[in-house]
């Protein structure tokens, strides 16, 4: 399964999208402070490929690549993304490229860790006595128990 990281142009570390609906802004998920960025100022959705909903009046931005003019995106419409992608919250600023990012999967058990066998119980010494010698079941027999 392919996931998705959204990578700043400007530099910085790339952010992994996890699967379902993302709200892009400004806060601490993009790293942006820029106060013109609204904090839901748009959605990405990664469910079987991605795309981006611009929420806010300020729209999101894409463009083909750096040295394009970038294109405003409708409000409240959804546009696909794939690799390689840029798209910004700024026209020309808080530029991020889309990288999708083939996922690992771990099997449930590595060659290095089997399976353990299952436990086998081990009665404590009085109670293996007990059971041996017939004393237990036959001091259960006729009470209650309490």
């Amino acid at each position: 399964m392919s996931g998705f990281e959204l990578v700043p142009v400007e530099g910085g570390d790339p952010v992994h999208l996890l699967p379902g609906e993302t709200v892009l802004g400004r806060g601490p998920l993009l790293g942006i402070s820029d106060t013109r960025v609204s904090r839901n100022h748009g959605l990405l959705e990664n469910r079987n490929g991605l795309r981006l909903k611009p929420t806010h009046l300020n729209p999101c931005f894409v463009q083909s690549s750096l040295d394009d003019d970038p294109r405003p995106l409708q409000r409240g419409s959804w546009h696909q993304l794939h690799h390689g992608d840029l798209f910004s919250l700024l026209p020309g600023r808080l530029i991020f490229r889309v990288e999708a990012v083939e996922e690992e999967h771990t099997p449930r058990y590595s060659s290095l860790e089997a399976p353990s066998a299952p436990r086998r119980r081990v009665l404590p010494a009085w109670m293996s006595a007990a059971v041996s010698a017939g004393s237990l079941s036959s001091g259960l027999k006729g009470s209650r128990g309490f």
